[in-house]
């Protein structure tokens, strides 16, 4: 559940972000910060003391952290993007090929100088 909930989360957010592409990475790029910020903050105020037992002193390697939580939301969202970004160029190519183009008139009403 762990590892799983934060790509779905990149994922979804690749997904359903803004229109275009960039946009979305943008976004993914802001979810997956928030997390790691977090995470940084978080395991730098975690540590030291650990009642004197095998494991004192206790160190989390905070930017370690941060770097692993921020990749692990953001490169399963980057490659939806990148996916999705491909099958939409896909699909509008695909829309441009069936539509009829306009052919010019040559008509001397329907051109206007």
């Amino acid at each position: 559940m762990v590892f799983v909930v934060p790509v779905l989360a990149g994922a979804v957010v690749g997904r359903r972000g803004a229109a275009d592409s960039e946009g979305r990475l943008r976004a993914v790029a802001g979810s997956a910060g928030v997390p790691a910020l977090g995470c940084f903050v978080l395991a730098l105020v975690a540590g030291g003391r650990f009642g004197g037992g095998v494991f004192d002193p206790v160190q989390v390697p905070a930017g370690s952290l941060a770097v692993a939580v921020g990749l692990w939301m953001f490169l399963p969202g980057a490659l939806v993007v990148w996916i999705s970004g491909a099958a939409n160029r896909a699909a509008a190519d695909r829309a441009g090929a069936a539509a009829p183009e306009e052919k010019p008139s040559y008509r001397a009403e329907d051109r206007s100088e």
